[in-house]
């Protein structure tokens, strides 16, 4: 295309009198003079701009991972502030209803003393589930929130897949 006199342009790997390759970028064009044609092909080294360029689009990656981070965390402090809302209600809930049931067993007993004291053992069973299960929630929305924090909480390690098996049993 160059002999036709379309000039051209492009890149290539070059190799050094020891055999080492170095990329060039080389453009080329027909001239004449007294009627020979000569082709003409000028390297130029472009190496240093192939680094600059492999590290702009390095920074580039890690300040789109630093993004990521930044969006996870958002998200996860969202979480965290939902999974936070009801858990007062929750544990103000089961208190409420143990101190009901206290006052149901030994207030207004009426029935057999062995079945009532049977069926108490099975609902405070279930308020300390109750209990636990809230107690567990804050624990996991507490380091939700240390996680969703830019730096200000203490670092600690932290199993992601743990912590997302936590919210998984919870949920269910």
């Amino acid at each position: 295309a160059a002999l036709a006199g379309q000039p051209q342009y492009f890149e290539w790997q070059h190799a050094r009198l020891d055999g080492t390759l170095f990329d060039v970028e080389i453009g080329m064009c027909r001239y004449e003079i007294q009627d020979k044609v000569y082709l003409q092909a000028v390297l130029r080294d472009i190496a240093e701009r192939k680094r600059a360029q492999e590290r702009e689009k390095r920074h580039e990656q890690q300040l789109f991972q630093a993004a990521k981070m930044v969006s996870l965390g958002t998200l996860v402090s969202g979480v965290a502030h939902e999974n936070n809302n009801p858990l007062p209600s929750i544990a103000w809930s089961a208190e409420s209803l143990e101190s009901r049931l206290y006052d149901i067993i030994h207030c207004e007993a009426g029935g057999s003393a062995e079945n009532e004291d049977e069926e108490a053992d099975v609902l405070r069973d279930y308020l300390q589930k109750i209990q636990n299960e809230a107690f567990r929630c804050k624990g996991i929305t507490e380091k939700l929130l240390d996680f969703s924090r830019l730096g200000d909480a203490e670092k600690q390690e932290t199993d992601l897949g743990e912590l997302v098996q936590d919210m998984i049993d919870m949920v269910k």
